[in-house]
């Protein structure tokens, strides 16, 4: 009886992860489906599923690049490596910027969002194109105003 047990652990736990796996496709194909949407048609309900996932890669992007100004201001130094960084992104808005797009503060999201939908990749694209689109629509809409 002993032996039973952590054999029907063992299948449990492979069945979760394939109903896990499942599940995440099923919610990766909903994302662009819904992304389609908002291409062409930015104020369907069906775009709100993409819109808001937009919205959370801008908030990941922002506190990331936040983030990373803190740790590299913490170090407080002019290092080799802060030299590098400096020297290889060029000189930006805010010290310690390091995105590639700048977000206005006085700009709505939703606005944002609209002017990125065009960028989204269409067709057969994947969730790595989706994410590759939307980082390369912020980067054409948004560029940060180059500081000399």
């Amino acid at each position: 009886m002993k032996k039973i047990i952590p054999g029907m652990l063992i299948s449990a736990w492979i069945i979760s992860q394939t109903a896990s796996a499942a599940l995440l496709q099923v919610h990766e194909e909903q994302l662009l489906s819904s992304c389609q949407a908002l291409k062409q048609r930015p104020a369907a309900v069906e775009a709100a599923a993409c819109a808001t996932y937009i919205n959370g890669f801008i908030d990941g992007a922002l506190l990331t690049d936040s983030e990373n100004a803190t740790e590299l201001q913490s170090a407080d130094q002019e290092d080799f490596m802060s030299r590098a960084l400096r020297t290889r992104l060029g000189g930006r808005e805010g010290e310690g910027h390091f995105l590639h797009f700048c977000v206005p503060a006085e700009r709505a999201r939703a606005e944002i969002i609209q002017q990125i939908a065009p960028h989204i990749a269409g067709g057969n694209a994947g969730v790595s194109q989706l994410k590759a689109s939307i980082y390369e629509g912020l980067k054409a809409e948004l560029p940060c105003p180059v500081v000399k």
